[in-house]
């Protein structure tokens, strides 16, 4: 359940002078088999921390004493200009179980993880911009799969300060504020190498993603765009196990094609006995049934990279995780596990590793 908090502005003068819709390449393109939007959480901190996204925006906040702010309306951007001089101060708040002391993993270079802790001075909202150090951002995306490539388009970059913990909830709750969103992209052009140059390098990050499609669930954080095969999962394993993408266990060795929608399910003997006497007569070996529709929670990870220019974040898939639930025989939940990986090339191009196992 959310909570929203209206918060007075001072000395904020906003006027809209913009419409665009930023859904339009999706239907240009015939490419495109999956697309969404989706809300997702993420930290993305800098090694150095003037390259950082916040200190960025903020230079550019103090020199021109205003600063860009969107919003998303009917599928529409409305572009506004927030002048808030040296002060920063909230729109609006939401209630999440985004927990402040939450570890999240930045994986910078393979095999090397980089700990860090959310905390109350790291994230609190202060009016003071170079007080408040936050790297906590919600990313407006546009995840879309096309020519057996899972590619994710960053709308809009909300910055996210914590205000402070709902008492006497469960689970518990935490009271966030969105800073100004920014960063708007609408342009239709790929990442490529020389672009990559003129951009700053933030590394990567990985987060969960719920790809579940309920038509039915209004409250979800993700609106599907292609409703005559809505469901991410399918198009995935149709790759999979035509041979376009590579799939490998967690000690990163090619799972083949024909084996994959069978992977971790094994075989087991069901005896079977006489009707009339009652004592067993044979074994037969089954293997469950697979429903590809069970398969929709992903640990994408991504490689970011920041236009300091043009103030557009780009990200790169560098592989996903494909997430099982855990269930013990007796029907009790242990949670999620990793079932195994994807890699976006086919299997002749694979390099593996040279790391033994999943850091997870």
């Amino acid at each position: 359940m959310k909570y929203y908090l209206l918060i007075i502005l001072c000395s904020i003068s906003v006027v809209t002078f913009a419409q665009t819709s930023y859904t339009d390449f999706i239907q240009r393109d015939n490419k495109i088999q999956w697309a969404a939007q989706y809300d997702q959480i993420l930290e993305i901190t800098p090694k150095v921390r003037k390259f950082g996204i916040r200190e960025i925006l903020i230079q550019q906040l103090q020199k021109d004493s205003c600063i860009e702010n969107y919003r998303i309306e009917n599928d529409k951007i409305i572009l506004s200009k927030f002048c808030l001089g040296n002060k920063l101060t909230s729109t609006d708040s939401f209630a999440s179980d985004i927990n402040p002391y939450l570890k999240y993993t930045n994986n910078y270079n393979l095999g090397n993880t980089t700990p860090f802790i959310m905390n109350e001075e790291k994230c609190a909202c202060t009016s003071d911009l170079k007080g408040n150090k936050f790297d906590v951002y919600k990313l407006t995306q546009i995840p879309y799969y096309k020519n057996a490539r899972l590619y994710i388009k960053n709308i809009l970059v909300t910055p996210l300060c914590l205000k402070r913990m709902i008492d006497s909830i469960e689970p518990q709750q935490f009271i966030w504020s969105t800073a100004y969103s920014s960063c708007f992209n609408d342009s239709d052009i790929s990442l490529t190498t020389a672009k990559k140059m003129r951009c700053i390098d933030l590394g990567n990050s990985e987060q969960v993603y719920n790809f579940k499609y309920d038509v039915m669930n209004d409250s979800s954080n993700m609106k599907v765009f292609t409703l005559k095969n809505p469901w991410f999962s399918f198009h995935l394993f149709d790759d999979m196990l035509s041979g376009k993408v590579t799939v490998v266990d967690d000690h990163y060795n090619i799972i083949p094609a024909k084996k994959v929608i069978n992977y971790g399910n094994p075989v087991i003997e069901v005896p079977i006995y006489d009707d009339t006497t009652g004592n067993q007569i044979a074994v037969k070996k089954v293997q469950a049934e697979v429903n590809i529709e069970n398969f929709y929670e992903y640990g994408i990870n991504q490689h970011f990279y920041f236009d300091p220019v043009k103030n557009i974040l780009y990200s790169e898939v560098n592989y996903v995780n494909v997430y099982e639930n855990v269930i013990t025989s007796q029907g009790i939940f242990l949670g999620r596990g990793v079932h195994f990986r994807v890699y976006f090339v086919k299997p002749a191009l694979y390099k593996k590793p040279k790391i033994d196992q999943f850091l997870n």
